[in-house]
């Protein structure tokens, strides 16, 4: 007969385990430079030991790097108190107990006060994102494992304005998720808020919004339904012959449908109205023809060790207690300036690479951006690709072309009759010119602007055009016919 009971087992397992610096180091060079300088901010008022240099500081650079040596014993360095008051050590000393207990004090703080804290906390976060209302939805919706995964899969892949656009066999493929829970998935996100989300098209956008208001079988639901291609034309008298009704009900139908959500994602649609500091500057060199790589420090806060916690370290008053305290925070400044410094370089080495891949974009413009992965960037920086993705992600560029997102240069593309390699960007600025050359009064299909790239040696499916089209916020061809 079998017993069961608790017991005891040890076993030894290999495993990566990120310390938290390693976390804050990762942190530092993911986030953008107006996230750093808050992470600054918050460290300045943590550790009394770190402060900003100056602008007018000539000497910054020379003590930045004297503060980030390698050395880890923080008693190895020759401190002097020669330049400071007889009485300054014991002013610090009174500053640093004051610091250390006030945040001691609130370490100590009841469980209550901590509850009231962290409703605080949460009260100021911003509004939720779309994913965030979905997936909520979704747990609430259904408690099915596969169905959730799916439901993950899917609103992962919605467009900026809310509509799935992509093929649901491809997704279920790529994500390995049951078709049939992607079905059953999809089916219970089109009765999500707002509604229409998740919608394949515009047409069946305005129906779910319809139909989840009760208005199925009305006269605009109808029109949808039946008449959508003469809707978008705005064709009122043949809408009105269709279906056997008056112009006047129509409009009056068509009124109603205005009032409708064209893209249900546009409210959770991020301000892109937004002003960006570059954090890398591109230039040609003013004596020469060659390439300026320029790091922005404008956003990017310079710090240095207080060197009067420095003195009153090297002092013999202090207590082993207040002494590891001190030599504690000034290991975790040291760490934070080392990181900021590390970001800074790898910044400069991903531009000096781009500079070697996209030679020809920096020459002749977004026609020449050529394909490039971050694997290969990071073949060359002898890092992992997560760490390329980490820096490039929240960084913007700024070259004779405009100031374009780091992630900007990385993208797959096709070979031309020619031998040449030529990114999926490239295509899209290509299409989008023959579009704009384009005779209004008859304006190509996707398949004779396939015809057209083919006639320039790039051979693109007209699926693939479509997509591209779309990406572009170009209409179809029947919507950009002008009369």
């Amino acid at each position: 007969m079998n017993t069961q009971g608790l017991s005891q087992s040890q076993r030894q397992i290999q495993g990566l385990v990120l310390t938290p610096q390693l976390r804050q180091s990762l942190r530092i060079l993911h986030i953008s430079a107006a996230e750093l300088n808050q992470e600054v901010t918050s460290e300045l008022v943590a550790n009394p030991l770190l402060e900003l240099i100056p602008p007018e500081d000539s000497s910054a650079s020379e003590k930045t790097e004297a503060d980030t040596s390698d050395n880890d014993d923080p008693f190895a360095e020759n401190f002097s108190s020669d330049d400071a008051p007889p009485d300054f050590s014991e002013k610090m000393e009174a500053d640093w107990r004051d610091d250390y207990y006030e945040e001691h004090r609130i370490v100590r703080q009841s469980s209550e006060d901590e509850e009231h804290r962290q409703h605080f906390f949460d009260s100021a976060v911003g509004e939720e994102s779309l994913q965030e209302t979905l997936l909520k939805q979704a747990r609430l919706a259904t408690s099915t494992p596969g169905v959730l995964a799916a439901m993950q899969t899917l609103i992962g892949n919605l467009d900026d304005r809310g509509f799935m656009t992509a093929d649901p066999g491809t997704l279920a493929l790529d994500a390995r998720i049951a078709r049939a829970d992607l079905d059953t998935a999809w089916t219970l996100l089109k009765t999500f808020d707002p509604p229409g989300i998740g919608a394949a098209d515009l047409r069946e956008c305005l129906l779910i919004q319809l139909i989840l208001s009760g208005r199925r079988h009305t006269l605009a639901a109808l029109i949808v339904d039946e008449c959508f291609p003469l809707l978008i034309k705005r064709r009122i008298p043949e809408i009105a012959r269709e279906l056997e009704t008056s112009a006047a009900e129509v409009h009056n139908a068509m009124h109603e449908l205005a009032q409708l959500d064209f893209a249900p994602a546009r409210k959770y649609a991020q301000d892109d109205n937004r002003f960006i500091i570059p954090d890398i500057i591109v230039q040609r060199s003013a004596d020469s023809r060659e390439w300026d790589v320029i790091l922005n420090y404008e956003n990017i806060p310079r710090l240095r060790l207080n060197h009067a916690y420095k003195n009153l370290l090297a002092g013999k008053n202090l207590s082993q207690f207040d002494r590891d305290y001190i030599s504690g925070k000034m290991r975790d400044g040291r760490f934070l300036i080392s990181a900021i410094e590390q970001r800074q370089q790898t910044l400069e080495r991903i531009a000096h690479l781009l500079l070697r891949y996209q030679a020809e974009f920096f020459e002749e413009g977004i026609s020449r951006l050529h394909p490039l992965t971050m694997a290969r960037i990071a073949g060359d920086l002898d890092v992992h690709e997560t760490t390329v993705s980490r820096a490039i992600a929240n960084k913007y560029i700024q070259t004779p072309h405009g100031i374009f997102e780091l992630r900007y240069f990385f993208n797959a593309g096709v070979t031309t009759d020619a031998g040449e390699s030529m990114a999926n960007t490239s295509i899209k600025e290509l299409l989008a010119n023959i579009v704009a050359r384009e005779n209004p009064a008859s304006p190509l299909s996707d398949e004779d602007l396939a015809d057209e790239l083919q006639k320039k040696g790039i051979h693109v499916a007209r699926r693939t055009i479509a997509k591209y089209r779309a990406a572009l916020h170009l209409p179809p061809a029947f919507l950009r016919k002008q009369h």
